[in-house]
């Protein structure tokens, strides 16, 4: 897909040590997910992928990297930081109605429409 894009660093040997995925659209980076092999920890390879991923976008013209959700890392005090807030539509029907009622079996602590659909704190509309 257009703007869609996959990076990874890896060992000498070929094997994959980190893989980094998001979107570029309008001269802005934004990275939705990234994957570090475990038993790594120590050398720090989630700054490493970081690093050179910024130099390739700064390279290319990006004027923007946003980097969604992932674990708070000291690299977070070097960007600016931005208010963000999902905005979740659905219909009434029987199918909306069924998911919301089976949500707590479906394991939501790792799926966050899931979440969505349960919190307390969502308000619902209707219009």
């Amino acid at each position: 897909m257009e703007g869609f894009f996959c990076v990874g660093l890896s060992q000498a040997d070929g094997q994959w040590i980190s893989l980094l995925g998001g979107r570029r659209h309008h001269r802005v980076t934004e990275v939705d997910w990234q994957m570090n092999r475990s038993g790594l920890a120590k050398y720090s390879v989630g700054t490493v992928i970081r690093s050179y991923l910024m130099e390739h976008e700064i390279a290319i013209g990006m004027e923007k990297l946003f980097f969604e959700g992932g674990t708070p890392h000291s690299m977070r005090h070097s960007f600016l930081s931005e208010e963000a807030m999902d905005i979740v539509v659905m219909n009434r029907s029987l199918s909306v109605f069924l998911l919301r009622s089976f949500a707590r079996w479906l394991h939501p602590e790792k799926n966050f429409l899931l979440q969505t659909l349960l919190s307390p704190a969502v308000k619902w509309q209707l219009r």
